[in-house]
């Protein structure tokens, strides 16, 4: 983990930011390129790396039970604070959505970027099993939260969105491709290196064309306040948690790091019961993403001193 790198991914998030503002892209570019990207591309990306990488090993499973463990903490946490500051129903969602989840693609990029190819499989096969329970999280509170529309919520339906996520689904086919030693002919291989090499320099760009500097609403305020705490609070327990259970710097380093990611905030979220198929489009605020890069600078230096 270098400096230079993540000052690299600080400019790409930039240049995205100023071709937005000088409106080289706009908002319904934003909207295509992330559904493609939830729908196709991380998808194959899980597909890909899971299949062809041969390193392993990384992660154990204190590492990635540790880190279930957490995202149900922080899911607890939030459910208490609404309890005691009587929320509105809408609010209180918000706020304990932006506690616990992450921006899957703006997370990626980083650990693409930072660590190696190995570290990068053992993070996807983690996530093969995390999103789903982060969906099912997700599925609880709004089911506790917005009440006035419980019944338009079916459980069924729920459930096929959660085991057929494109993502999941895509991992779980890498895996099985690499359990079963697939061997893909050169010009294949040669194509999809191509593809994967462009992917996250994309989210970078659109992320930093994301970023919105204008008002919000309330129900968008309370997640970012939701956003700013898991910021904030989730790396440290991790740094906490993982440290008392002996964890080298290499998973630590990761896991700290994809927990300063901020959450993907859309004001539609809430308009749509928090769809997660629907909801693909992003928007990030000034004050997570400052909060973001100065968490990142810290535990930059902090797990520097480690190594």
């Amino acid at each position: 983990m270098t400096l230079n790198t993540i000052i690299s991914i600080v400019l790409i998030i930039l240049l995205g930011y100023v071709l937005r503002k000088f409106k080289l892209f706009g908002r319904n570019f934003i909207d295509t390129f992330t559904v493609s990207l939830y729908k196709f591309l991380i998808p194959f990306f899980f597909f890909w790396i899971i299949t062809n990488e041969s390193g392993t090993g990384t992660f154990g499973w204190k590492v990635s039970l540790t880190i279930v463990f957490l995202i149900l903490f922080a899911y607890l946490i939030g459910y208490l604070f609404t309890h005691i500051f009587k929320m509105s129903e809408e609010s209180a969602f918000s706020l304990i959505a932006g506690c616990y989840r992450f921006d899957l693609g703006l997370g990626l990029a980083l650990i693409y970027f930072v660590f190696d190819r190995s570290i990068v499989k053992d993070v996807c096969l983690i996530l093969i099993f995390l999103l789903p329970v982060l969906d099912v999280v997700s599925s609880f509170s709004k089911k506790g939260f917005l009440k006035e529309k419980k019944k338009s919520i079916n459980g069924l339906t729920s459930i096929k969105r959660i085991i057929f996520n494109p993502i999941i689904v895509g991992g779980v086919l890498g895996w099985v491709s690499s359990e079963a030693g697939f061997v893909f002919p050169v010009f294949i291989n040669k194509t999809a290196e191509m593809i994967i090499s462009i992917i996250f320099p994309l989210v970078l760009i659109i992320t930093g064309g994301s970023i919105n500097t204008g008002r919000t609403s309330p129900i968008e305020k309370a997640f970012v306040i939701g956003t700013a705490s898991k910021i904030i609070i989730l790396p440290i327990l991790a740094y906490l948690c993982l440290t008392a259970i002996g964890v080298g710097p290499n998973p630590l380093s990761v896991v700290i790091i994809f927990f300063t990611v901020p959450s993907l905030l859309e004001s539609k979220i809430v308009a749509n019961l928090y769809d997660l198929q629907k909801c693909n489009s992003f928007e990030f605020f000034t004050t997570p993403i400052i909060v973001f890069f100065l968490s990142i600078s810290f535990w930059i230096y902090i797990l520097g001193q480690n190594v």
